[in-house]
């Protein structure tokens, strides 16, 4: 008698899990769909400032050039953004694969401790500096 009620709890959790899931996609989709939005608002800007012949286009020259301009810092969060969405959704589909297309190595071959951070330091530098390599 005891089985299927661990069972039924098992399963219950799983379906909790699954609510839980859903409802991380939904709200997701949601931030997707206004990212598209704001996307498509920045794209149509541009284009009315490139039929403007890029009048007002935000820049003030008298402003200092060592001083980043507000389009230049938009284009590194828009990379960096898109380079983050990337990374999401390959990431999303390696964990979706059986474990033998991962490559993944079994938990005791991890490092572990200082090792595991150290490690982990290193791939966010390694991460950064392609990130402003491909700029």
């Amino acid at each position: 008698m005891c089985v299927p009620r661990n069972r039924y709890l098992f399963q219950l959790k799983q379906m909790k899990k699954l609510e839980q899931q859903r409802d991380a996609l939904w709200h997701g989709l949601e931030m997707v769909e206004r990212a598209r939005d704001w996307y498509h608002q920045e794209i149509q800007g541009i284009h009315q400032k490139l039929r403007h012949g890029g009048e007002s286009l935000g820049d003030n020259d008298s402003a200092p050039r060592s001083v980043p301009s507000r389009v230049s810092l938009l284009q590194d969060k828009i990379q960096h953004v898109n380079y983050r969405l990337c990374d999401f959704i390959s990431s999303a589909e390696r964990v979706l694969l059986p474990h033998h297309y991962t490559e993944q190595p079994d938990a005791e071959h991890l490092p572990r401790g200082k090792d595991r951070r150290l490690q982990q330091r290193t791939l966010d530098a390694l991460k950064q500096q392609n990130y402003l390599l491909t700029k």
